[in-house]
């Protein structure tokens, strides 16, 4: 903070008229360089100290602020060239190191023959116009903007960001219109460089309103041909320098400083005009509605009945392509698996969690007309999953789902039928200076020519809430990204969910709790044989042969721990996975399945072609000894014929270039997806042809990334 004093110090004397500080420091132009480079220095540290992200966020927003101050140094320098090589009054005599000397240093022997001096209080209230409006546009009125153009995408209110918005603003005016008065002191200078202010405003108002391509106020971020970066540099080179040319050859130079003036005047006036509607915008929704999440409580994860259990194991990611390798390197296994069937060729209908996760466990189908948190809250409530859950009711289960996010799972939709459902209240706990931050690069990703949007892109609105902190309870907790999975994992330990092999299997092993009384439908999602691969203690990354491992030593304890307590017979236990590896050919999940007092002397191995998501829920019923029917377009995997030919799909999502993109259901912008391709085979999903069994291309409503 030291670095500040200068700055508390002149413009204080400045305002009080006391500026012999100010005139020391124009009469010694070596006085003067280091008088500026100071100031570059504490606007550098400003930005860095107050406007960086913690962690990784770091490094990304300081690199776009440091490029954002080279353009300011850059265009200061810009502006010395000009002055430099175009005044007319300069001596004929000098060399290319006399002016360098110049540019350097603000100053020279023979600087006051050279231009013809404005005191320093003229040159500083010349400026502030054109500053002023600039500052505004981007620091201020942009991030409004932003802000009340995507409301229901912030979990903060406009006033966590409005102070800092204004100090910076006006810090900024001070030291840019400071920094420049320094910079130059000739009359012709200082034309110059409003003149460029001006055409800088223009050059960015303009980008904005007609040069972008899509919206960029949500974000989106087009991919341009070097062509059209090259067009896009091209115009801004115009506007910036055919002022200077206008300046140097009219008859009367003043008119073309009164026109970047009255430039700067006219814009700034036309964005003052909107803001008072900005500010009166209802504010209904993200930002003053009080903040609660669906979460899933871990507090009974340990738990099973004394009674009877349904206990059904999805280990992520987990195909049966791992396993049959397992198999054959530990034939130990068979034996260990003993009472187990083994259903060797069972298809998923999609990859990633968000699309089958909540489809396994109720029996629907993904509906992608509608956003798919809404798909996915509808499959709890229809008809296949309304039938069974009343079923399971009817036989005395109570239902409990562990997984990292209720989001994902199903949210709303599992009101009344997933036990350890609950609704946190969260305090939103803002990080002001952070949040501004982010704003603001989504403010100049808008209005910076095309190749220099990059370092301000954010991927999603996800990236700017990360500024703020939830406090529940004495706890206080970091907002996620909605698809940073290692960090919704972690956050879901929280609330007491084990969501990691490694977690996990450090807890079983403090031991399984009898409860008398009602059953148990345990559904308990795992990391699996997700990538990466953690160690058993999660310090460290292991292949995935050693994760497969420790799946299967997580399953053998808890069989271990139900036999001590003397209820194995009385658990039924599935081991699955949500979907298979994320590639058609090995896109089958594995399915082990031990019936209720099911024994036998070795893994048994079946062929009938099932499908997970349709067929999981009817082979539940058929082993609690209910009728597998009444769950519509799925089959008991029990009755499954090996030999029948049955048609079955798989879908795999995809970006084309010849389809619109799909919006992000978790944030603003494009997902990574906009359409899936269909399959639809008989045999095995490694005997499928790309070609003859593609049924079609269709679009997506939304994705979560």
């Amino acid at each position: 903070m030291i670095l500040f004093l200068p700055v508390l110090i002149v413009i204080p004397l400045m305002i009080l008229r006391k500026d012999k500080l100010l005139k020391t420091v124009e009469r010694k132009s070596l006085l003067r360089f280091v008088f500026l480079i100071l100031l570059l220095c504490i606007l550098v540290y400003f930005m860095r100290y107050f406007l960086q992200a913690e962690g990784a966020e770091c490094t990304d927003l300081l690199r776009g602020w440091l490029i954002l101050l080279a353009v300011l140094e850059l265009i200061l320098l810009f502006s010395f060239l000009i002055f430099c090589f175009c005044s007319e009054k300069q001596q004929r005599g000098w060399n290319v190191a006399g002016r360098l000397w110049i540019l350097l240093s603000s100053g020279s022997p023979k600087e006051k023959q050279a231009v013809e001096k404005l005191p320093f209080r003229r040159r500083f209230f010349s400026h502030l116009l054109p500053v002023s409006a600039l500052v505004y546009m981007v620091f201020f009125f942009a991030v409004t903007e932003v802000y009340f153009a995507n409301l229901n995408e912030w979990i903060f209110t406009y006033e966590s960001i409005l102070p800092v918005a204004i100090l910076l603003a006006v810090l900024l005016v001070f030291a840019l219109c400071l920094l420049l008065s320094l910079a130059l002191r000739g009359k012709e200078g200082t034309n110059r460089l409003i003149v460029l202010e001006s055409s800088v405003l223009a050059a960015m108002y303009l980008q904005n309103l007609l040069l972008n391509d899509g919206n960029f106020i949500i974000g989106t971020r087009p991919v341009h041909s070097w062509i059209a970066n090259g067009i896009n540099l091209l115009v801004w080179l115009l506007l910036l320098t055919v002022p200077q040319l206008l300046l140097k050859y009219a008859k009367d130079p003043g008119k073309i400083v009164m026109g970047g003036l009255l430039l700067s005047g006219l814009l700034l006036a036309m964005q003052l005009v909107p803001l008072p509607m900005l500010l009166l915008t209802k504010r209904e929704g993200g930002a003053y509605r009080p903040y609660s999440e669906k979460r899933l409580s871990g507090e009974e994860q340990y738990v099973v009945s004394g009674n009877r259990n349904v206990v059904v194991f999805i280990l992520d990611a987990y195909y049966n392509g791992f396993f049959d390798e397992y198999l054959a390197e530990n034939e130990e296994i068979k034996e260990k698996l003993s009472d187990f069937t083994y259903y060797d060729n069972v298809s998923t209908k999609a990859f990633y969690t968000a699309f089958s996760l909540p489809y396994l466990m109720t029996a629907a189908d993904v509906d992608f007309s509608v956003s798919l948190p809404e798909s996915n809250t509808e499959a709890w409530q229809g008809e296949n999953s309304e039938r069974f859950y009343s079923a399971m009711q009817d036989l005395g289960y109570k239902t409990f789902l562990y997984t990292d996010s209720a989001e994902y799972a199903g949210g709303e939709g599992m009101n009344g039928i997933v036990s350890n459902l609950t609704e946190v209240q969260l305090e939103v706990v803002p990080r002001p200076f952070f949040l501004y931050g982010k704003m603001l690069s989504l403010s100049l990703y808008r209005y910076l020519p095309y190749f220099m949007k990059d370092p301000f892109f954010l991927y999603d609105s996800s990236d700017v809430n990360l500024c703020c902190r939830y406090r529940h309870g004495d706890q206080m907790i970091d907002a996620v990204r909605s698809d940073a999975s290692y960090d919704i994992a972690t956050q879901a330990a929280l609330y007491g969910v084990d969501f990691f092999n490694y977690d996990y299997y450090g807890s079983l092993k403090q031991g399984l709790t009898v409860v008398d009384g009602e059953n148990r439908l345990i559904w308990q999602h795992l990391w699996g044989m997700h990538n990466p691969y953690y160690s058993r203690e999660g310090n460290s990354m292991v292949s995935d042969d050693e994760e497969q491992l420790i799946c299967m030593e997580i399953v053998e304890g808890y069989m271990d721990q139900l036999k001590k307590m003397g209820i194995y017979d009385d658990t039924c236990i599935i081991i699955t996975a949500d979907h298979g590896n994320r590639a058609v050919r090995e896109s089958d999940p594995v399915v082990l399945i031990k019936g209720f007092h099911e024994h036998g002397d070795s893994l048994k191995i079946n062929h009938a072609p099932g499908c997970l998501q349709s067929d999981l829920l009817p082979t539940i019923l058929d082993l609690l000894g209910e009728d597998p029917e009444q769950i519509k377009g799925g089959t008991s995997l029990l009755r499954l014929d090996e030999n029948e030919e049955r048609s079955r799909e798989i879908r795999v999502f995809m970006l084309r270039q010849d389809m619109p993109s799909r919006p992000k259901c978790g944030g603003f912008g494009a997902s990574i997806y906009n359409c899936y391709e269909e399959y639809r085979f008989t045999g095995r999903t490694k005997d499928y042809d790309e070609e003859k069994d593609l049924v079609g291309i269709y679009p997506i409503y939304d994705y979560w990334w």
